[in-house]
């Protein structure tokens, strides 16, 4: 089957396109054909009036100059896929200020022939009706803006999206229903022998360096041994001084300090930051999964998808609603190696659970349900 996935952002360190290469690299090991469009500009400052089903808004956008960006060539070294090569991808000089809604001939024919057309929400409520394609779009929501709404016309063949939590407000915001498929990631890369005195790091921090994922919570881990893990966001700069710092770490360095980490915390979703401006929940937290598949022990707030990962009931990590709760859970399982080895088995078992091989049978039944045509494989 030929599927044709439409992300502009290819080139950048960032959460959705980390979703983008997996989800590619799912199909692949299913043993479809790929192929993913993206945008070659790396660098765009605009003012744009964007023509929205609530009006004229006036966007000033200022794209690629916040996060790390690389060459295609490197994707494979900053995201963990396995089947997916540079062959698989095309870069188009499409504008910034209206994502797809002027393509290139080329780019065209392929979304007519393609058998599928998968792209995420905030493209999907921009493509133009002319191009025809509602029949065979699938789009992956990694959580629904609650601003914009899908175009007048045919709704899409389905929506898929990263977790409960997205799927309710997909259901709130947009009257719409979805399917959760979490993103996939391959286990086997995270895999490492090292117990609980071969972690050098109490604490493993993981995210694209932005306040609302880190201020806050980062701050009241002072009495421990910290690694923060992230793409560059600007806030680096402002990070503590006893904070070790891994930044814009290809997949290798990152499951090295995975590996040597006892704790993953996650910050986003909890408490303040900046002016008073709260942190929004997490949709669903992949770094959270991968994390686990290295051996650290989540404990993450309390709201949106990461608890879906860890557990209503702590299952497989840890909660916290306070930073004296999470101090206190952390003092914990660096007091109590029982404890540790413990849920360091538990969650190892839970991360297989977002295995590629798990997520792609979701994905074929999927497939099979939307009456998709091309029967799929899988690769050994």
């Amino acid at each position: 089957m030929k599927i044709v996935m439409l992300e502009p952002n290819l080139c950048v360190m960032a959460g959705m396109t980390r979703l983008t290469y997996m989800l590619a690299d799912c199909f692949k090991f299913l043993g479809h054909n790929v192929t993913l469009i993206g945008r070659s500009a790396k660098e765009t400052r605009a003012k744009v009036a964007l023509k929205t089903t609530f009006g004229v808004q006036i966007l000033n956008v200022r794209e690629g100059l916040t996060r790390r960006q690389y060459e295609i060539e490197e994707f494979g070294n900053y995201h963990p896929v396995k089947f997916l090569t540079v062959e698989n991808i095309m870069l188009e000089p499409i504008p910034v200020s209206h994502p797809f809604m002027y393509f290139p001939e080329r780019v065209k024919r392929l979304l007519w022939k393609a058998d599928l057309v998968v792209t995420d929400a905030e493209i999907y409520v921009k493509l133009p009706e002319i191009l025809d394609i509602q029949s065979k779009l699938v789009v992956y929501c990694h959580f629904p803006p609650e601003s914009l709404k899908p175009v007048a016309g045919k709704e899409p063949k389905a929506i898929w999206c990263n977790s409960e939590f997205t799927r309710q407000h997909i259901k709130e915001f947009w009257g719409l229903e979805a399917s959760v498929v979490n993103p996939p990631l391959h286990c086997d890369c995270y895999k490492n022998n090292n117990g609980f005195d071969g972690r050098e790091f109490d604490v493993v921090m993981f995210s694209r360096l932005d306040p609302s994922k880190m201020e806050g919570v980062l701050a009241s881990l002072k009495a421990f041994k910290v690694a923060v893990v992230g793409s560059a966001y600007g806030y680096e700069k402002d990070l503590p001084s006893w904070v070790t710092l891994f930044k814009n770490a290809t997949c290798k360095e990152v499951v090295d300090v995975l590996s040597r980490s006892k704790v993953y915390v996650h910050g986003k979703g909890f408490g303040l930051y900046g002016d008073g401006k709260k942190s929004e929940p997490e949709h669903f937290g992949i770094t959270i999964c991968e994390a686990m598949a290295a051996g650290c022990v989540p404990i993450v707030p309390r709201a949106g998808g990461p608890v879906e990962i860890v557990g209503h009931a702590e299952e497989w990590g840890f909660l916290y609603s306070s930073v004296e709760e999470l101090n206190l859970k952390v003092n914990r399982l660096l007091e109590d190696k029982i404890l540790w080895y413990e849920r360091n088995a538990k969650v190892e078992r839970r991360a297989e659970q977002f295995d590629v091989k798990v997520v792609a049978k979701q994905v074929e039944e999927l497939l099979k349900k939307i009456g998709v045509k091309g029967s799929s494989r899988y690769v050994v």
